[in-house]
């Protein structure tokens, strides 16, 4: 029996994590490791736009990392929806199946494990972080503004950076800056002028949408080139402050 929360229930045996999965190997001699990709609620295509994961995917190719690109939302409904908990944890559980099928192939063993996560994607770093299973499987995780809509405890139990926009109305950064302040894993970059979504290069345009047309609150999706820019540096800065290797990584 698997209680609910548990990253570790075991899907049917028809279940293939592989088909949920992309896999995009860096062009480097030698890669620096293996980062998943988990990405927000509308999954790898946002607003019509579905190269903003591939571009994601190209510039941790351009550091030196393999990526796996984690179709968490489409796995765990073709696994029979097992009983592991709420939408965090779901995710979570995803990407520990990604994780042990990777590994299974044998070609990456010993090498750096990292998370990616946008938006609800990063609430699966804290519900793994949470749950405590599999929390040494990952060396560190990169998140771009992170949301908690199952108000999970945001205590990252291996190094994490978490990059937020001071006008995002999606996921406001004050939540997870203050869980930064208790949790030494944790990293908190916030940037001043941006809104959720300010690595979209797509959304150069602004866009607002509201749960009912024309009442109820509002959100805005935008991109912020300088923003964008700085996160970039700021991925490499903390590669390099937790000694991660990377080869683009700031000297």
């Amino acid at each position: 029996m698997v209680l609910p929360g548990s990253t570790r229930a075991e899907p049917p045996e028809e279940f293939d994590i592989s088909d949920f999965l992309r896999i995009v190997p860096t062009q480097a001699r030698a890669p620096a490791g293996t980062v998943y990709i988990l990405p927000g609620s509308s999954g790898f295509e946002i607003f019509g736009d579905t190269g903003h994961y591939r571009r994601a995917a190209g510039d941790w190719g351009r550091r030196c990392y393999d990526v796996v690109m984690v179709d968490y939302r489409a796995a765990y409904i073709a696994a029979g929806r097992p009983r592991v908990g709420e939408t965090g944890h779901r995710i979570a559980w995803a990407a520990e199946q990604a994780r042990t099928y990777v590994d299974g192939l044998g070609l990456l063993a010993g090498h750096t494990n990292l998370l990616a996560a946008w938006s609800l994607g990063g609430e699966g770093v804290w519900a793994l972080s949470e749950q405590g299973e599999g929390v040494n499987d990952w060396d560190a995780a990169i998140l771009f503004y992170p949301s908690n809509q199952d108000d999970l405890n945001i205590a990252p139990a291996f190094p994490s950076l978490a990059m937020v926009g001071m006008l995002d109305d999606v996921t406001p950064p004050r939540e997870v800056s203050t869980a930064a302040a208790s949790n030494s894993f944790l990293d908190v970059v916030v940037f001043e002028d941006a809104r959720h979504g300010f690595d979209i290069a797509s959304l150069e345009e602004s866009r607002t949408v509201r749960l009912f047309p024309f009442i109820g609150p509002s959100a805005t999706f935008q991109y912020d080139a300088r923003a964008a820019l700085s996160a970039g540096q700021e991925i490499d800065h903390f590669l390099e402050r937790q000694s991660l290797p990377s080869c683009t990584a700031a000297p």
